[in-house]
């Protein structure tokens, strides 16, 4: 066996044992960059979890990978809207990856990324993934057939759009949840659609119905606690993007009567600042967020973020986090500024 990082500059030297079995877990990967994804989500492969997926191995400089290219096509355009998705993951360069894909007519969603936890016996290979995200078979992609895929479809949840949705579709990528919600319960009354075309809006429509439900549950513990600016942040999308799907309007009430006191505003204002900062100390940009948290204290040190803050700028600093360099390996290994690095250091 190959690590990726030998056969295609891959970061990994060897992936896990348990990693490599059919009937484990598949190991996630966030892609780095894609090509050909369309409505397909983007991001990492865990967001496909509910479709069986084929992950093709693949270099733009091997014939074998280009000679997969015609089956692989044909593979997603006839089993996509049965919940069938294939990705074809390289390591090489992004510079090489969309000249090749271009070349080849591939119609499928690429990707480049690095990953420590595959190895391959050869390129190209594929892995299937069934629908609950398990390994359910590896090997050449010329040996793939529909004997496997079709069993390991039933019950799977399509990731492109099932036609007859494309209006709502439509409606979804314009972020008019509301709207979506509205023209689905529409088209489903119709009685006219596919049943798989039920099954991924009945899917869309519970998701934007559980969405309120959840951020009006969260608005409701908000307000108990006194907390206005984490009511404000779970009612505002109500009262915007999702106003149509049930229970906004009621959300979209909370909201003025909220934004109607006058003192509300600077705590909302002080809970925007805030969830800046923190985001700043989630990207390990510690002397950023240490500023912005020192900023939010004093400006507004009356209010319920600013007492938070006062509370996390003086934590970077007794954490000796100040001056932490996230290309550091001893920062990094440290989780605090390493003594190069540190700007807590005594004074001799």
């Amino acid at each position: 066996m190959r690590s990726l990082a030998k056969v295609f500059g891959l970061l990994a030297m060897a992936a896990p044992v348990s990693a490599q079995k059919l009937g484990t877990e598949a190991p996630d990967i966030a892609w780095e960059r894609t090509f050909v994804f369309g409505d397909v989500p983007n991001q990492k492969l865990s967001d496909l979890k509910g479709s069986v997926i084929v992950l093709e191995f693949w270099t733009t400089y091997s014939n074998q990978c280009a000679q997969m290219v015609p089956k692989l096509n044909a593979l997603f355009a006839a089993k996509a809207e049965a919940g069938l998705v294939v990705i074809g993951l390289t390591g090489d360069d992004a510079n090489l990856v969309l000249p090749w894909v271009k070349k080849h007519d591939v119609k499928y969603p690429t990707a480049s990324a690095q990953s420590k936890d595959y190895t391959v016996s050869g390129i190209p290979e594929a892995i299937v993934i069934d629908k609950d995200f398990k390994i359910a078979w590896r090997g050449h992609p010329a040996a793939l057939e529909d004997a496997t895929l079709d069993p390991l479809l039933v019950g799977a949840q399509p990731a492109v759009v099932v036609a007859g949705l494309e209006d709502v579709q439509t409606l979804r990528r314009a972020s008019d949840h509301g709207g979506a919600w509205q023209k689905g319960k529409k088209l489903l009354e119709e009685g006219l659609l596919s049943e798989r075309a039920k099954r991924q809006l009945t899917g869309w429509l519970t998701a934007y119905e559980n969405f309120v439900t959840t951020a009006v549950a969260a608005a409701d513990a908000a307000e108990k606690a006194g907390d206005v600016y984490e009511q404000w942040r779970n009612l505002e999308p109500l009262a915007g993007g999702y106003r149509g799907v049930p229970g906004t309007d009621a959300a979209k009430d909370r909201l003025d009567k909220l934004l109607a006191e006058p003192k509300h505003k600077r705590e909302i204002d002080a809970g925007r600042k805030l969830a800046e900062a923190r985001q700043k100390a989630a990207a390990f940009d510690f002397d950023g967020a240490h500023e912005a948290f020192k900023a939010v204290a004093n400006a507004y040190a009356n209010t319920r973020a600013g007492k938070a803050a006062a509370v996390a700028f003086k934590e970077i600093e007794s954490q000796g986090k100040l001056g932490y360099l996230a290309t550091c390996p001893y920062c990094k290994t440290s989780g605090a500024a390493c003594p190069t690095h540190s700007k807590n250091k005594k004074k001799k």
